[in-house]
């Protein structure tokens, strides 16, 4: 791959209200949103940041870094 990745980390892995309005956290903590590799670009994670707001908690984005010599 020979193009920057980036991707989302979240605060929180579940969203902070229930349907009914109630507030509440997930204990498991911060994720990183799953996202196809083509729509890992800079502009492609803004976008998602933007739609899923702060739905997860704060949200930041990350550049992903290959830490193997894989061939895949």
């Amino acid at each position: 791959m020979d193009n920057d990745l980036f991707v989302l980390v979240f605060e929180n892995d579940q969203p902070f209200k229930h349907i009914d309005g109630s507030e509440w956290r997930d204990e498991n903590g911060p994720i990183i949103m799953e996202t196809y590799t083509k729509f890992a670009t800079k502009d492609g994670v803004d976008d998602l940041k933007n739609r899923f707001g702060n739905r997860y908690g704060k949200c930041r984005i990350a550049k992903l870094v290959f830490m193997d010599e894989g061939e895949n």
